[in-house]
């Protein structure tokens, strides 16, 4: 399943960082049907001040048991 980061509509589509709690500055990595793999895989805008980015693939490094597999 492909991942992408969700396309900016207004700032109700930014959600609060789980590292530095800023609010409406984060960005969720969704599926093709728009929803969130998991709250914190995502990007921080603040990328000089923040920097958190924690991308698909980390996340299913660190959580093989929720891995989709296609068949």
């Amino acid at each position: 399943m492909a991942y992408q980061l969700e396309k900016y509509r207004n700032r109700d589509s930014r959600h609060t960082c789980p590292k530095c709690g800023k609010p409406k500055c984060f960005t969720y990595y969704v599926d093709e049907d728009g929803q969130p793999l998991d709250k914190s895989v995502g990007r921080c805008d603040h990328e000089s001040e923040c920097g958190y980015h924690y991308p698909p693939k980390d996340f299913f490094r660190d959580h093989p048991d929720r891995e989709v597999i296609e068949v």
